[in-house]
C-alpha cells in the first residue's frame, strides 16, 4: 500500500497588519592612507622590558663607580707607625775603677748595658767601640796616654739616648815609680 503524503500544518498570518521597516546600512567611511614616512609601530613589551633591564644595570654600575671613587678620594685615617720599644740606655761600669793608677798602657773597660747595644770608650786621643752580648755584657781594652787619662764610656739606647760614665785613670811607667 502506498503511503499517503503527510500534511504539514501551516500557520496563517494574523489579520493585523505588520509594517516592515527598511534596514539601512551604515554609510561608507573613506579609507585613510598614511604616508610612508610615518613612525614605525610601537615596540613590543618584550623590547621595552629588555631596555628597562639594561637601563637599570647601567644605573647600578654608574652608582657603584661613583661610590668607589668617593671612597678612594676620602682621606685615609693615619695609622700609628709600628715602633719597637728599645729599653732606655743603661750603663753599669765595672772596670776601670775611678781614680785608678796603672803601670800598663792597656786598660780593660767592662760593664753591663742593654743587650746588643753599642758602647763607646774614649780618651782625648783614643777611641774604641764595643758591642754588648745577648745578656748586655761588654768588654774591651783601651790604650792610655802616659799620665792622667779621663775615660768616657757611653752606652746607646733607643732614640739616640745615651748613658755615660767618666773614670779618671793615671798611667805611670815603672821608671816613674
Amino acid at each position: 500500500m502506498p503511503e499517503e503524503p503527510q500534511q504539514i500544518p501551516t500557520i496563517q498570518p494574523s489579520s493585523s497588519p505588520v509594517q516592515e521597516t527598511p534596514v539601512q546600512s551604515p554609510p561608507e567611511q573613506p579609507t585613510i592612507v598614511q604616508p610612508a614616512t610615518s613612525a614605525p609601530p610601537p615596540a613590543s613589551s618584550s623590547k621595552r622590558s629588555a631596555f628597562l633591564v639594561l637601563l637599570i644595570v647601567v644605573l647600578i654600575v654608574a652608582i657603584g663607580a661613583l661610590f668607589y671613587f668617593w671612597l678612594a678620594s676620602r682621606p685615609k685615617p693615619e695609622q700609628a707607625p709600628v715602633t719597637v720599644e728599645l729599653p732606655k740606655a743603661t750603663l753599669v761600669l765595672t772596670a776601670p775603677k775611678d781614680q785608678e793608677a796603672t803601670t800598663s798602657a792597656q786598660i780593660k773597660v767592662s760593664g753591663k748595658t742593654n743587650p746588643a747595644s753599642l758602647v763607646t770608650a774614649y780618651t782625648d786621643t783614643q777611641e774604641e767601640t764595643f758591642e754588648s752580648d745577648e745578656n748586655g755584657d761588654f768588654s774591651g781594652t783601651l790604650t792610655l796616654d802616659e799620665g792622667p787619662n779621663e775615660i768616657t764610656v757611653t752606652a746607646f739606647g733607643q732614640d739616640a739616648q745615651e748613658q755615660s760614665e767618666i773614670r779618671s785613670v793615671v798611667y805611670v811607667t815603672e821608671k816613674e815609680l
